[in-house]
């Protein structure tokens, strides 16, 4: 897909995604003592998040996840971020598994904003 964009109105908006994420700690969940949950261990599976530029929308957001349970943190607590920030038409998320060790039951996964 053809995307046109105001290179300063791009950088403007990848700028705001940033400070987006990181006002409400978009991060992950740390490990609660002695405790295994789906908060700890989808926290865990995340390995990577990139931000570049988008296929379909100006902004991508890449999550490379260890393991499936990582869409908890992508799906649940990522989207609820994105929504009613003003960035969603902006905005692509992917997650995928980048692992032969674990059986992929959800090889890539889109965000629907």
């Amino acid at each position: 897909m053809n995307w046109t964009r105001n290179e300063d109105q791009f950088v403007n908006t990848k700028s705001k995604l940033i400070k987006k994420l990181k006002d409400n700690k978009v991060e992950r969940i740390a490990f609660e003592r002695g405790r295994v949950g789906i908060h700890s261990l989808s926290a865990a599976a995340i390995e990577e998040v990139v931000i570049t530029d988008g296929e379909t929308k100006p902004i991508r957001i890449s999550v490379l996840m260890n393991n499936s349970s990582g869409i908890y943190q992508v799906d649940g607590l990522l989207k609820a971020k994105l929504r009613g920030s003003g960035l969603e038409p902006y905005v692509e998320v992917i997650a995928h598994i980048d692992t032969e060790a674990e059986k992929r039951l959800v090889p890539l996964y889109e965000l629907d904003l």
